[in-house]
């Protein structure tokens, strides 16, 4: 290969970082310019900014909702230029996941000096499913990772040793105050910054402890007021606590079924991102424990910045105070991410060739399994409840002929009163709205020709719903659209 060749390639090999980040960047536009139905998380978010003013989202939400102040303004402000559709609804994660994703690459060529390693875990938070699929949900998940990100990278960035006193505190306390206003699990990132900052003067032999006491006293302060004016009275909910009790861990596990009930809930996490068979398990906490493992012998006070955070987040879920849900912690995994790519850097500059195919095969392998770019080609589609309204128009059934289950009832009520193009659905305004107290005989005896909505609903209950029909309609038929099922009883 001649000069020029090599030249070319190395050039071309400077720009994939770029190409996946422009991949990455129009894979979540292709998501986003799909449009499918609001599912009904999202409908109850948009619910509460639709029903309150600015400073009542100051509170707690209803409809078992929980999101930062700051998000609920931000799509608040969106609404009031362009309504409560789709679009608007989740243009702010879209532009919080592209801004993660960009700071995702900054951190990455602070921590790792290979290129090759880098191009890893870039492109999984690229093209991870659970990374794309929360850039374009109404959901605060993307604004929570853009902002961890911001924070490390300013960790990083702002020397202690260097810095004037006065301005670093300004600037840590303004920023950690903020952070905890937009996005709740940054005070596990902010104690990682506490540590880190406090490793380097041990390490320094320096003693301005007194700023970050200072520091740390002002983000317990705003975090108390969170707490108290907003996380409490939702941590305390017990719909919320029965519905993530699996994804609390037992902080002293005492039996082996208890450790292993932890265990898998991490190994969920790292599937979310990694892919979930046993391969990328194992590779990805070999990458993982390589990373750290790389910190501890080079920079103790880095690993401190990465690790403290998954202590704080350890106690809090055995406390029962957070939720191990892998959406919910999908602001811990760019970390995780950057600790594999660490790893995968020592890993590869082993001299031996076998070991690096090994990892070369493996990482191929679980990088085919996870990326999800056929979602530029292949729409992506959950919980379609539009699909099920246009079923029931073309059917030529009215709104008083339709009943909602129960679970679906909000999204109904979203579609039909709060949405833009409300007017599309105005035949059917009127609908039976199901409660799961409702007597489905009671309503099956009333059937002419009807039609019922249904949406993750367990299935063997459904079948007995289909059955309950047929005893007093002569027909009865089923009609899949993605994600549910229209039911159709006629007298």
């Amino acid at each position: 290969m001649n000069d020029t060749a090599k030249s070319y390639l190395n050039k071309l090999y400077d720009q994939l970082p770029y190409l996946i980040i422009c991949s990455g960047i129009i894979l979540r536009i292709c998501l986003y310019i799909q449009n499918r139905s609001l599912i009904l998380d999202e409908v109850n978010v948009v619910r509460n900014i639709y029903e309150r003013s600015y400073t009542d989202l100051l509170h707690p939400l209803d409809y078992e909702q929980f999101a930062p102040p700051s998000f609920l303004w931000a799509l608040k402000t969106m609404s009031l230029v362009s309504g409560f559709s789709e679009y608007c609804m989740r243009l702010y994660p879209l532009l919080c996941s592209i801004a993660g994703l960009w700071l995702f690459w900054l951190l990455l060529k602070k921590m790792i000096p290979q290129k090759a390693a880098i191009l890893y875990p870039l492109l999984l938070m690229a093209s991870g499913f659970i990374f794309i699929r929360y850039a374009t949900e109404v959901k605060q998940y993307a604004a929570d990772v853009a902002i961890t990100l911001a924070i490390v990278l300013l960790a990083i960035k702002t020397d202690i040793l260097q810095s004037n006193g006065r301005s670093f505190f300004a600037k840590w306390a303004i920023s950690g105050a903020l952070a905890i206003w937009f996005s709740m699990p940054s005070v596990f990132i902010l104690a990682g910054v506490f540590a880190y900052y406090s490793m380097i003067l041990i390490q320094a032999k320096r003693n301005e402890f007194i700023l970050l006491a200072g520091m740390g006293a002002t983000w317990a302060i705003t975090f108390l007021i969170y707490y108290l004016l907003i996380l409490k009275p939702a941590i305390q909910s017990s719909y919320l606590q029965d519905f993530h009790k699996i994804y609390f861990i037992e902080l002293l596990p005492a039996t082996i079924n208890k450790s292993v009930h932890n265990f898998k809930l991490f190994a969920d996490i790292i599937g979310a991102w990694g892919g979930g068979t046993v391969l990328a398990i194992v590779f990805h906490l070999l990458l993982i424990f390589s990373g750290c493992l790389f910190l501890y012998r080079k920079n103790k006070s880095l690993l401190f910045l990465f690790a403290v955070p998954f202590i704080c987040l350890y106690v809090a879920a055995g406390l029962h105070q957070f939720t191990l849900l892998p959406r919910v912690v999908l602001f811990s995994m760019p970390l995780l991410l950057t600790l594999a790519g660490i790893g995968l850097g020592l890993l590869i500059s082993i001299k031996s060739a076998a070991p690096k195919y090994i990892i070369f095969i493996a990482a191929l392998i679980c990088l085919f399994n996870v990326n999800k770019f056929e979602y530029i080609w292949a729409p992506y589609k959950n919980e379609d409840f539009i699909g099920g309204l246009k079923i029931v128009q073309q059917e030529h059934i009215s709104g008083n002929h339709l009943h909602i289950n129960y679970l679906m009832v909000p999204v109904y009520l979203y579609y039909t009163t709060i949405h833009p193009q409300k007017d599309k659905w105005k035949d059917l305004l009127g609908a039976d709205t199901m409660t799961w107290k409702t007597n489905f005989d009671s309503v099956a005896k009333t059937f002419q020709k009807d039609a019922i909505i249904y949406i993750s609903y367990d299935e063997s209950t459904l079948q007995k719903e289909i059955e309950t029909d047929r005893k007093y309609c002569r027909s009865v038929t089923k009609k899949v659209f993605p994600g549910g099922e229209v039911v159709i009883a006629q007298k």
